[in-house]
């Protein structure tokens, strides 16, 4: 009974062996230890399956389920994404600390995915009010390049929905991207020059206490935020670069190994025929296909 209620096999023999002190039954209690826990395995989960679940655990099993082997990941991603663009304006900051979300994907200018940054970050970044400096940034360059790039946010947009740069036509928005596009120097070239290394916060401001104290986020949007709205922040130093991604068309197997094999807590979906972003998978849409 206790092999197929905890599918202990091994570990419960040796128990059982030092307790009667007996070696004559070693092989009927294999047999009997061996069915007890494959008759288990056909009716029920584990004892301690169970109590992963119930603590809220984030354990992911090895295998996928049969159902959900083959769903494609563009079936299980969410698909309203909050992005924050390289160069944040405190708009788009404001609505992302706003969510549930405790990761947003970072886009350069081009609108393409450069970069993961967790919350935590964005929050630290606004209590010590590391601003970027308008002063460097090259409007001259703005329309530089031969072909423009559609790009993500207007820095003086309220919506947050507006083109970076202006001007672009309807076919140069849908034009597909370049590998240029997805660099960091694309921003540089796009008039928005890097922090200095000597104005990065350095790393130790980042540390988190001994009891992982999440941020206060609600303290930095109305302390922060509200006074210095048209402020700038630059993620580029601080964010997670080329950050884990997979296709729309990977299938579920695929996605559950890179999550285990890189301990991932988000992981971006993106279209292979463009490189655009399409959604983010998260441990919990990942229990929600594939449960204990």
């Amino acid at each position: 009974m206790l092999s197929g209620y905890t599918r202990l096999t091994y570990s419960l023999v040796v128990i059982m062996l030092e307790t009667t002190s007996s070696i004559n039954i070693f092989i009927p209690m294999m047999i009997g230890i061996m069915t007890s826990r494959s008759v288990g395995q056909l009716f029920s989960v584990s004892l301690y399956d169970r109590a992963l679940r119930m603590k809220q655990m984030p354990f992911l099993r090895g295998t996928a389920c049969a159902e959900s082997k083959y769903i494609r990941a563009g079936q299980i991603m969410a698909t309203e994404v909050i992005t924050l663009p390289t160069i944040a304006n405190m708009e788009a900051c404001k609505k992302a600390l706003q969510s549930h979300h405790n990761g947003y994907p970072v886009v350069n200018t081009a609108g393409r995915l450069v970069g993961l940054i967790p919350k935590c970050m964005v929050v630290k970044l606004l209590e010590k009010k590391q601003f970027y400096d308008k002063e460097r940034t090259d409007s001259s360059s703005f329309h530089q390049d031969e072909h423009p790039v559609p790009v993500a946010f207007s820095l003086n947009d309220k919506s947050g929905d507006e083109p970076l740069l202006d001007n672009l036509s309807p076919s140069e928005i849908s034009r597909q991207g370049t590998a240029a596009e997805f660099d960091l120097e694309n921003d540089a070239k796009n008039g928005f020059p890097a922090t200095p290394d000597h104005k990065i916060l350095p790393w130790v401001d980042f540390q988190s206490d001994i009891h992982s104290t999440e941020a206060d986020a609600e303290h930095v949007i109305l302390d922060v935020i509200e006074e210095c709205y048209e402020e700038w922040i630059d993620l580029r130093p601080y964010m997670i670069e080329s950050p884990i991604a997979v296709s729309i068309h990977d299938k579920f197997f695929k996605v559950l190994e890179q999550f285990r094999i890189n301990h991932c807590r988000h992981m971006m979906v993106i279209d292979p025929s463009n490189g655009d972003l399409k959604g983010v998978i998260t441990r919990k849409d990942i229990f929600a296909y594939n449960g204990l």
